[in-house]
């Protein structure tokens, strides 16, 4: 079920292309709110190209949305993501 204040997020979410992104990296992130879909997965999942999936990823993390990690030995096509909650009251970044 999606949360309604990723659907209501304007402060930090601002393209179409971006919630997008921001709901395939909520459906993999598990209890600890970390995840690690392929670039290729979560593109094919926005229904996005891949570069517009880059672009979305890096605006969620200039945002504060997201983190993104390297993980060692692996390419930049596999990270692992972190997201971050909102506070609503202060639609403020938490985390």
């Amino acid at each position: 079920m999606i949360e309604n204040e990723i659907i209501d997020d304007t402060y930090t979410i601002e393209h179409a292309s971006d919630l997008l992104v921001d709901l395939v990296l909520l459906r993999f992130q598990g209890q600890n709110k970390y995840c690690w879909p392929s670039l290729k997965t979560i593109a094919e999942k926005a229904r996005l190209s891949r570069r517009e999936c880059c672009y979305a990823l890096q605006r969620l993390e200039q945002s504060r949305r997201i983190d993104r990690f390297s993980r060692p030995g692996m390419s930049t096509e596999n990270q692992v993501y972190r997201i971050k909650e909102t506070d609503k009251e202060n639609e403020k970044i938490i985390g």
